[in-house]
């Protein structure tokens, strides 16, 4: 069983030589390190939760895994509970979207959508 350190770290070893070994690390906002930093040869996922209320410098350093991160073997993904507060850059770049039942109307949804869609006029 994994044990987490004091500085939010878990290194989770695994017996089975298909898996490497997997760290886990929750860091602060303020602490969220620059993708370029990052081994392309080690994948990366990095999860930003419910962060759209952060000030713009922080949304600044989420919006770089989302249009640089590729490159650095980075996949990102941003949760948040209204989509239209996530940063313009975020949608703009996003490959996937995961909508869950909420208290929207079927025109909002059309909304976030339409983007993402080929519909014939």
């Amino acid at each position: 069983m994994a044990e987490a350190s004091n500085s939010g770290e878990c290194n989770v070893k695994c017996d089975d030589p298909y898996y490497e070994d997997v760290t886990f690390s929750t860091l602060s906002p303020d602490k969220i390190p620059d993708p370029k930093k990052f081994n392309a040869k080690r994948s990366t996922l990095a999860i930003f939760e419910d962060l759209y209320s952060d000030p713009p410098a922080i949304q600044k350093k989420i919006i770089t895994f989302f249009t640089q991160g590729r490159h650095k073997n980075i996949s990102s993904i941003y949760v948040a509970q209204k989509f239209h507060k996530i940063p313009i850059d975020i949608r703009k770049n996003a490959t996937h979207i995961v909508l869950f039942n909420g208290r929207g109307s079927i025109r909002k949804l059309a909304d976030i959508i339409s983007p993402y869609i080929d519909v014939d006029p």
